[in-house]
C-alpha cells in the first residue's frame, strides 16, 4: 500500500461554507469565498490542490459534514498542511465545533488558514481567535431569534394557515392570496425530472450538468443544491401536495445509498 504524503506547509484544500439558516444573499456565497480564498493562497504563496463547497449548518462537527469530510480525506490525500477558509464563521459558528476542527486538522499534521488574514499563533492573537468563535456564536443565536420573531410575526398577520418557514423548498411556493404553501408546478417538473435520473442511475453531479447545462430554471445547478433538493421527504408527502411518487423517490434515495457505498 503506497503511504500518504507527508503534509506540507505550503498545499491547501479550500472549504467554503452556507448555511440555509443564513442569508445567502449578503454577497459572500460560495463563490466569493473560494475567490477570496484562492487570492490570499497566491500572495502568501500558496498552492491550492483542491476545492470543497458545502451547505451545511455551523453547528456540526466538521468530520460529519459532507463537504468537511471530503475537504479533511482531500488534505490527506494530496499532503496538504492547510484547511483554507474565508474567515473564521465559516468553519464553525460554535466555539466548540470550531475548536474540535482545529483538533482533528491539527492530529493529521496540519492547520487551519483564513484568507481574511486573522491568523497567528502568539497569545493574543489565540485569545482574539476565541473571542471571534464566541462573537459568532452570538451571531448565529441572533440569526435564529430574528428568523423565529419573523415568522411568529407572520404568523399573527396572516393567520395558522399562513406559511412562514422562509423560503419553501424548490418545488413549492406560497400562494399570494392565502399565504399557504401549494404546489409550482414548473419547479415541481425539475424535482420529478432530478429524482427520475437518480432513479436511473444518474451521479448527483450529472443532474447538476444537465439542468445547468439546458438551462432549467434560469440558473446554474450546483450538485449541493441537487442534493439539498433530493433530501427532503416532503416532496412525496400528501401536505402541502406530492410532487413525487413514494416509490420513484424510495428509489432514487436507494440508489443513492448504493453509490456511496460503493456498490
Amino acid at each position: 500500500m503506497t503511504p500518504l504524503p507527508a503534509p506540507v506547509p505550503t498545499r491547501a484544500v479550500i472549504l467554503a461554507r452556507v448555511s440555509s439558516s443564513e442569508q445567502k444573499d449578503d454577497g459572500y456565497g460560495l463563490s466569493a469565498q473560494v475567490h477570496a480564498c484562492r487570492q490570499f493562497a497566491k500572495a502568501e504563496g500558496i498552492e491550492v490542490v483542491e476545492v470543497h463547497e458545502e451547505d451545511a449548518r455551523s453547528t456540526v462537527l466538521l468530520s460529519q459534514r459532507k463537504g468537511g469530510r471530503a475537504a479533511l480525506d482531500a488534505m490527506l490525500l494530496h499532503g496538504a498542511g492547510v484547511l483554507l477558509l474565508a474567515r473564521r464563521d465559516r468553519l464553525a459558528r460554535d466555539p466548540y465545533v470550531a475548536g474540535d476542527a482545529e483538533r482533528t486538522v491539527a492530529a493529521g499534521g496540519g492547520r487551519i488558514l483564513y484568507a481574511d488574514g486573522s491568523n497567528g499563533t502568539d497569545d493574543g492573537a489565540l485569545l482574539l481567535n476565541d473571542m471571534q468563535h464566541a462573537i459568532a456564536a452570538h451571531e448565529r443565536r441572533a440569526i435564529v431569534a430574528r428568523l423565529k420573531a419573523g415568522r411568529e410575526a407572520k404568523a399573527r398577520e396572516k393567520g395558522p394557515k399562513a406559511y412562514t418557514g422562509g423560503r419553501p423548498a424548490f418545488g413549492y411556493k406560497a400562494d399570494p392570496a392565502t399565504r399557504e404553501l401549494v404546489v409550482d408546478d414548473e419547479a415541481a417538473e425539475v424535482v420529478r425530472r432530478a429524482f427520475g435520473m437518480v432513479r436511473d442511475g444518474s451521479s448527483i453531479r450529472a443532474v447538476a450538468e444537465a439542468l445547468s447545462a439546458e438551462g432549467v430554471g434560469g440558473r446554474r445547478w450546483h450538485p449541493t443544491a441537487v442534493a439539498r433538493l433530493l433530501s427532503h421527504e416532503q416532496y412525496k408527502q400528501a401536505h402541502p401536495g406530492r410532487i413525487v411518487d413514494p416509490k420513484v423517490y424510495n428509489a432514487a434515495q436507494r440508489a443513492l445509498a448504493a453509490r456511496r457505498r460503493g456498490a
